[in-house]
C-alpha cells in the first residue's frame, strides 16, 4: 500500500508541474504578443508625431507669409470720385455739351502671393484677394430730390444720345 500511496503522489506532483508549465508558457507567449503590439504601437505614435511636427511647422511658414503680406499691403484706395454738392431747391441744367462726371467705383484689384518652398517640395500658392470700395466709401447724395435730378439728368443725357 505505501507504493501505493507514493506512486499516487508522484503522479499529482507531475501534473501540477505540467499545469505549472503550461501556465507559464501560456503567459510567457501572452507577454511577447502584447510587448510586440506596444513597440509597434509606440512606432505609430512617433511617426505621427514628426508629421504632427512638420505639419505646425508648415502652419506656422504659411501664417508667417500670411502675416506678413497683410502688413506690406498699402492701405484701401480712395474713391475715385467725389460726391455731388448738396443742390439746394433748384437744379441747374447741364450745359448740352458737357455731360457731369459719371460716379464710379473703382474695379477689383488682385494680389498674387509667391510660391514658397517648404522642406525640399515646392507647393504653388496663389491667392488672389478682390478689393472693393467699402460701404463708407460709396457715398449717397442724400435727398430723394437730389436723387431725381440726377436720373432726370442721365435720362436727357440718354435721349440726346439716341437723337
Amino acid at each position: 500500500m505505501s507504493s501505493m500511496m507514493e506512486n499516487k503522489q508522484l503522479i499529482h506532483v507531475a501534473t501540477e508541474i505540467v499545469v505549472l508549465i503550461g501556465v507559464v508558457f501560456y503567459f510567457n507567449q501572452k507577454i511577447k504578443r502584447l510587448t510586440s503590439q506596444l513597440e509597434d504601437l509606440t512606432q505609430k505614435v512617433s511617426e505621427q508625431d514628426d508629421i504632427i511636427q512638420k505639419h505646425e511647422t508648415i502652419i506656422k511658414k504659411l501664417v508667417d507669409t500670411l502675416n506678413g503680406m497683410t502688413q506690406q499691403r498699402s492701405p484701401p484706395p480712395q474713391p475715385m470720385y467725389q460726391p455731388p454738392p448738396q443742390v439746394q431747391q433748384q437744379v441747374p441744367k447741364p450745359h448740352p455739351k458737357r455731360s457731369p462726371p459719371r460716379p464710379s467705383t473703382p474695379p477689383p484689384q488682385q494680389e498674387e502671393i509667391p510660391t514658397h518652398d517648404i522642406e525640399q517640395e515646392q507647393f504653388p500658392i496663389k491667392m488672389t484677394f478682390a478689393t472693393t470700395p467699402h460701404i463708407d466709401e460709396i457715398s449717397d447724395s442724400g435727398t430723394p430730390e437730389d436723387l431725381d435730378a440726377e436720373l432726370s439728368q442721365e435720362l436727357e443725357e440718354l435721349e440726346e444720345l439716341e437723337d
